[in-house]
């Protein structure tokens, strides 16, 4: 179980904000930008800002939709992951196996040179990718030059308060660095997340093997205390998974139970619509609660991704295993077709 979660973890960190679609991970993330260009007509799209990567159900590529669920970057690549407010998207190229980054036509900007490249472009300007020859990862700029040379087990893309957490190569402890790649927060944990907007990063203690919640100077605010937890979400609530009951439920800042465990899975509430994805405990089925947990969308769903901005949420219908889009109301607004979705999101 432990290690199923620790996986989940891993995953959903992965996928969380620039995340990737491929036919390993069908719970994928955003692909964001706005006037797309066909890249098979070269024909402007005007005023499309809502694009998701999926990937197709026959050929099992990797594309771009807009919200009426039309493709506006034909379905080429491996995997494909969201585009960063700069225009570009990190791809896994179908010919080299490596990875790249292309523009808003589907053209390279950056050619397939990277073993990885799972995070998307940070707001600082900075993208993490693992680099072909040592296997190291480090952060390149726009035109693909090295700006943190590849030195470090793994890394995640940069959060908004400047730290990105990597794993030390030796040690394989994770910390933070600042954009100069220098550690603001030394080697010291099992995998950690990002820090929310509340300034509070969920990290895997090292000596407990407990999850709990450090403020940006690396101290403690919440003590290690849970078998699994999420990233705290806008509202100010995230999961966690309680080791005892084997269920999930949610806590406040203070580390308070405001939901109690009751889920066999739970995700992050929308920032938007205030409604978190659940696993119902004894169907096994997919829903959507809100901060209360109550149920807004009944449990219907095997698999479920979060709310975007625009109202639609990425679905797996549980008969057929396709994904498709709903509402908020758990209408079908783009019809179950694809091998894996993500989330819609708008890029002014």
């Amino acid at each position: 179980m432990k290690k199923t979660l620790l996986m989940v973890m891993i995953l959903s960190l992965l996928f969380s904000a620039f995340g990737c679609t491929s036919s390993k991970n069908l719970k994928i993330v955003d692909a964001t930008t706005s006037n797309i260009v066909d890249a098979t007509t070269n024909d402007k799209k005007v005023d499309v800002h809502d694009v998701a990567a999926v990937q197709d159900a026959d050929t099992f590529r990797s594309g771009y939709i807009d919200k009426t669920g039309d493709y506006v970057i034909e379905p080429q690549f491996l995997i494909a992951c969201g585009f960063a407010a700069n225009g570009l998207a990190a791809v896994k190229d179908v010919d080299s196996g490596l990875w790249g980054f292309i523009d808003e036509t589907g053209d390279y900007v950056i050619e397939p040179q990277f073993v990885g490249a799972y995070g998307g472009f940070a707001e600082n300007g900075l993208a993490c990718v693992g680099d072909a020859k040592s296997n190291l990862w480090g952060y390149i700029d726009k035109k693909g030059d090295y700006v943190i040379e590849p030195q470090f087990g793994y890394a995640f893309a940069f959060a908004a308060n400047g730290l990105a957490c990597v794993t030390d190569a030796d040690s394989s402890l994770w910390g933070y660095i600042d954009k100069t790649g220098d550690y603001v927060i030394e080697p010291q944990f099992l995998l950690p997340g990002d820090f929310a907007e509340n300034g509070l990063a969920l990290v895997g203690d090292a000596k407990s093997n407990l999850y709990g919640y450090i403020d940006k100077t690396g101290e403690y605010v919440i003590k290690p205390q849970f078998g699994q937890a999420g990233t705290f979400a806008v509202n100010g609530l995230a999961s966690f998974w309680d080791a005892k009951s084997n269920l999930w439920g949610y806590i406040d800042k203070t580390g308070e139970y405001v939901i109690e465990p009751q889920f066999a899975g739970g995700g992050a509430f929308a920032k938007k619509y205030g409604l978190a994805a659940v696993q119902d405990a004894k169907s096994k089925l997919w829903g959507f609660i809100d901060e209360t947990g109550n149920y807004v969308v009944e449990s219907q769903f095997g698999q479920a991704g979060d709310f975007a901005d625009n109202g639609l949420a990425s679905v797996q219908d549980a008969k057929s295993e396709l994904w498709g889009y709903i509402d908020k109301t758990g209408d079908y607004v783009i019809e179950p077709q694809f091998a894996g979705v993500g989330p819609f999101t708008k890029v002014n």
